[in-house]
């Protein structure tokens, strides 16, 4: 789905995010990730890092 006019170059998912954000703050609803959301991806890389150079499950939380 496309939220911006269609453009090429990097920018396009950028000015996705972007018009994502502006919804969000003005209709009060959550489609964009927020920092909470990053942290929590960024700690399940770092498990799936572990488990793979371990070879041990890993579990979040």
């Amino acid at each position: 789905y496309r939220w911006s006019p269609t453009q090429q170059g990097p920018g396009s998912n950028l000015a996705q995010a972007y018009v994502r954000f502006a919804r969000d703050f003005r209709e009060g609803t959550h489609v964009c990730p927020t920092f909470d959301d990053a942290v929590t991806r960024h700690r399940m890389l770092h498990a799936i890092e572990i488990a793979a150079a371990t070879g041990q499950r890993q579990t979040l939380g």
